[in-house]
């Protein structure tokens, strides 16, 4: 047994895999019929040449065979039509996965063009402000928290210029001044001012001020109990965080403005809570005043009893 290689393999299923592909039983059945006709008449001819009697068999067979040709002739002719008729339907029809391709080709470009912008944008305008980041993060630890950093500030020896594009840490970046830290504050406190608390339900005599929620109360009583907090005169406060005390500030992806939105939502439960405080007292001071008129008349009640005896 002879044994064939991997590329005589590959031609032989190529040559089987046409053979059926292309295989045609009409057009095959006519080719052979037309063959047969051709090799009887060059029979037929070579006895007429030779001057010999042409038998009848041959006759017949030669009218058999022109009448089976005529049958297939006519067979084929049907055939032909058909095939031209489907190769136009071709032409004229897009195949379905032809429109699916083109779909997915469209789908891919526009993809590919949005990972293009992508990947742009991230090289000309996120990388850039990435490496910045790195940038300060490690510049953090010596210009801000180090000691000798906030040496520097306390004592005002730092006569260095920064801009806002460099990419070092003003160390005095940490300073503020009071009004700086009560106006980050202004609009919570303006907020807080207005809920009325439960120590003012029935004392609609007195002043908001006296018993509101003054948050600029608290941030005073915070820096002077914080020991991240380093006064360095009257006015400005330096903010050591490497003396502040951990915080759960949520996870990395946390933006302002969710930090904003946790802020109002506060509000709104304080404001909640005090309502609901006040609700209560009313309740409170209502079967107060009930008990209070249940005594006033059994104490008339007594009075009575007493003068009748």
């Amino acid at each position: 047994m002879s044994l064939i290689t991997r590329k005589q393999q590959e031609i032989i299923d190529e040559a089987i895999s046409s053979y059926i592909k292309n295989y045609d039983k009409v057009a095959q059945q006519y080719s052979k019929l037309r063959q047969e006709i051709y090799e009887t008449s060059n029979a037929i001819l070579e006895l007429v040449e030779k001057e010999e009697k042409v038998s009848e068999t041959d006759k017949i067979r030669l009218e058999k065979l022109t009448y089976e040709y005529n049958k297939v002739a006519e067979i084929y002719s049907l055939h032909i039509n058909r095939l031209g008729h489907n190769i136009e339907i071709n032409r004229s029809i897009k195949p379905q996965y032809l429109g699916d391709l083109e779909s997915q080709y469209d789908k891919l470009s526009e993809r590919k063009g949005q990972l293009k912008s992508s990947i742009s944008d991230f090289k000309d305008n996120k990388k850039p402000l990435i490496d910045d980041m790195n940038a300060l993060l490690t510049n953090f630890q010596t210009e801000v928290v180090s000691k000798r950093a906030r040496a520097k500030i306390i004592n005002k020896a730092n006569d260095q210029e920064y801009s806002n594009t460099s990419r070092r840490i003003n160390p005095e970046s940490s300073v503020f001044t009071h009004q700086e830290l009560k106006d980050l504050f202004t609009d919570i406190d303006s907020k807080l001012r207005q809920l009325k608390t439960v120590d003012e339900v029935g004392e609609e005599g007195t002043t908001t001020a006296n018993h509101s929620i003054n948050i600029i109360n608290y941030l005073d009583e915070h820096i002077k109990n914080e020991r991240a907090y380093i006064r360095l005169d009257s006015d400005k406060i330096l903010y050591d965080i490497s003396k502040a005390r951990p915080i759960d500030a949520g996870n990395s992806s946390t933006v302002v403005d969710e930090y904003d939105k946790s802020i109002e939502n506060l509000t709104i439960n304080i404001k909640d809570l005090i309502e609901h405080g006040a609700e209560a007292k009313e309740r409170w001071s209502l079967n107060a005043k009930k008990i209070e008129l249940m005594k006033q008349v059994l104490q008339s009640f007594d009075d009575s009893m007493e003068i009748d005896n």
